[in-house]
């Protein structure tokens, strides 16, 4: 799981936050004339991947963990 924290994680936290390079880099446009505020929707299909990347095998991690634990 740390290969998957080094690189999927890290680059989802790095796409999906809004202080972020890559928000920055969406405020310049083109230019520096080109003034560009609020949210961009450029990474959002690799944001989304990312996220299902992490849930998904986060979940094949966990799920024979969870079948060990005592049920009540």
């Amino acid at each position: 799981m740390e290969g998957l924290y080094e690189g999927a994680y890290r680059t989802l936290s790095l796409v999906g936050t809004h202080s972020s390079y890559p928000t920055a880099g969406h405020a310049f446009g083109g230019s520096l004339k080109d003034m560009r505020f609020g949210p961009s929707k450029e990474h959002l299909a690799m944001l989304f991947g990312l996220t299902c990347d992490c849930i998904g095998l986060g979940m094949q991690t966990m799920a024979p963990l969870l079948k060990r634990l005592p049920q009540s």
